[in-house]
């Protein structure tokens, strides 16, 4: 992974050729669009936007689901983040302020 990559990214996957996964197109983006917002705003890291992607952990779901992205323990300056506690304070906060946003509370 480039060392130099650094920011957050939010993946959701829906695709065409899987009726149970497309039926849930919208509720799958805006779960991501909800994390995504949520985390830019709390971690202001640079935004590297939602994105769709055929991960396994997205593909092999039955219900709604995203994947954060959070920040890239690759670049030494974010990995440097994830040892910090109010960092991890942060992340854990915006992820619960993303799904409540998307459950609409």
């Amino acid at each position: 992974t480039d060392p130099s990559k650094q920011g957050t990214e939010t993946y959701y996957y829906a695709p065409v050729d899987n009726d149970l996964l497309f039926l849930q197109l919208d509720e799958r983006k805006s779960l991501a669009t909800n994390l995504h917002q949520q985390l830019i705003a709390k971690l202001k890291r640079p935004n590297r936007g939602v994105k769709t992607a055929n991960f396994s952990v997205l593909r092999n779901t039955i219900m709604p689901s995203a994947l954060a992205e959070c920040v890239f323990i690759s670049n030494p300056d974010e990995q440097q983040l994830l040892q910090q506690d109010y960092f991890i304070q942060w992340t854990a906060e915006a992820i619960a302020n993303g799904i409540a946003a998307y459950m609409g509370k």
